[in-house]
């Protein structure tokens, strides 16, 4: 349910490619993901939460996943990771590439190694 005034990033499912390219972005995050490290310390475990999130229910109130994964992380939560994840999720859902500083992009399936 999204609260009013929460942030959610919303994701088109009509875009196919985007999906499918949103898809393979999940795939690099989990395999590039340092197991041995605490998921906490890991940015890349934040990008993937939440770029999990939107592609299970087509959005994500962002307030409402913070606030559950302070809870699951404890200390280990990190805000600013988890800030920088939601606003690279949530410029990818808006094909607004110029906001994303570094970093691979976005990928189509046959760009892959």
């Amino acid at each position: 349910m999204e609260s009013q005034g929460s942030p959610v990033i919303k994701l088109d499912r009509r875009k196919r490619v985007l999906v499918r390219m949103l898809r393979w972005k999940l795939i690099e995050y989990e395999s590039r993901r340092e197991k041995y490290r605490p998921p906490g310390l890991d940015p890349t475990f934040y990008k993937e939460e939440v770029l999990k999130k939107v592609l299970e229910d087509g959005f994500v109130n962002t307030w409402e996943l913070s606030r559950e994964m302070s809870k699951r992380l404890s200390e280990e939560y990190d805000f600013r990771f988890f800030n920088n994840a939601c606003a690279v999720v949530g410029a990818y859902c808006k094909q607004d590439f110029d906001k994303i500083a570094g970093g691979t992009g976005l990928q189509k399936e046959g760009q892959h190694g």
